[in-house]
C-alpha cells in the first residue's frame, strides 16, 4: 500500500488516478444503464474507467487518468441531457402522443415531454390535431422545471393570433431568465478525490482492478 502510495504521489495531476462522481435524476438510470446494463458497460470501455451506480441518482467514477475521468463524466452527462441550453431551438421527433401533450425525442435522443399548453396560442382539444408520432417539429428549450426536467415550448416559436412573431423574444428571455439555472448544474466533475485520497461521495464498496489502457477515440474530444 505504501509503494502504491509512492507511485501515485510521483505521478503528474493528469496522470494521478482519480475518483468522484455526479448525481442524475432517478428516472434516467434506465437510459444510463441501457438494456442489460449496455449502456453503461459502453461508458466504462470508452473511458477506461469504472462507474457505480445507486438506485439513487448517484453515480461513482474511478478512473486512471483525470482526462479518462473527464470522459466517464462526460458521458454520464450527455445522457441526462445537460448539454441543452435555455433558449436554443431544437429540432424533435414526436415519440408518443398522450391526452395532455407529446413525449418527444431531443436530438441526443434524450425523451422529453412537450405540454399541450406549449404547442399552440389557440385552445387544443385534440393533441392529434398539432402532432401525431412520428412529426419532426421545431420546439424552444425554456431550460428545466424544479425538478429538473427539460421544459420545451412550440408555442412560442409561433405568431401569436394578433399577428407578433414572439419567437425570439421569447428564445431571448429564456436565455437569461434560465442561464443561471442551466449554470447551476456546474462542470459536472462532482467530488473528486485523488484514488487512495480523502474519500469519494459514495460510502462503501471498492472500485474494481483497472488495467490502464489507452482511450478511444470519444466523442466528447470532438
Amino acid at each position: 500500500a505504501a509503494a502504491a502510495a509512492g507511485y501515485e504521489a510521483a505521478l503528474q495531476p493528469d496522470q494521478a488516478p482519480l475518483r468522484g462522481g455526479l448525481e442524475i435524476m432517478k428516472e434516467l438510470l434506465p437510459r444510463l444503464i441501457g438494456p442489460q446494463g449496455s449502456t453503461l458497460l459502453e461508458i466504462e470501455e470508452a473511458c477506461s474507467a469504472s462507474l457505480i451506480v445507486d438506485d439513487t441518482g448517484a453515480v461513482t467514477i474511478y478512473a486512471p487518468t483525470h482526462l479518462q475521468y473527464q470522459h466517464a463524466v462526460a458521458a454520464v452527462q450527455e445522457v441526462e441531457g445537460r448539454g441543452l441550453q435555455a433558449g436554443h431551438v431544437y429540432r424533435v421527433k414526436v415519440l408518443r402522443v398522450v391526452d395532455f401533450g407529446a413525449y418527444v425525442a431531443l436530438p441526443n435522443g434524450l425523451p422529453a415531454l412537450l405540454h399541450i399548453s406549449e404547442l399552440s396560442h389557440s385552445k387544443i382539444k385534440e393533441v392529434r390535431e398539432v402532432v401525431k408520432e412520428g412529426d419532426e417539429l421545431d420546439v424552444l428549450c425554456k431550460g428545466r422545471d424544479a425538478k429538473g426536467f427539460v421544459r420545451l415550448s412550440r408555442k412560442d416559436l409561433l405568431k401569436n393570433p394578433d399577428g407578433s412573431d414572439v419567437g425570439l423574444g421569447a428564445a431571448e428571455a429564456a436565455t437569461s431568465a434560465m442561464a443561471a439555472a442551466v449554470a447551476g448544474g456546474g462542470s459536472g466533475n462532482g467530488t473528486v478525490d485523488r484514488a487512495g485520497v480523502g474519500s469519494s461521495r459514495r460510502s462503501g464498496g471498492h472500485p474494481r482492478a483497472l488495467t490502464w489502457q489507452p482511450p478511444r477515440q470519444h466523442q466528447q474530444e470532438q
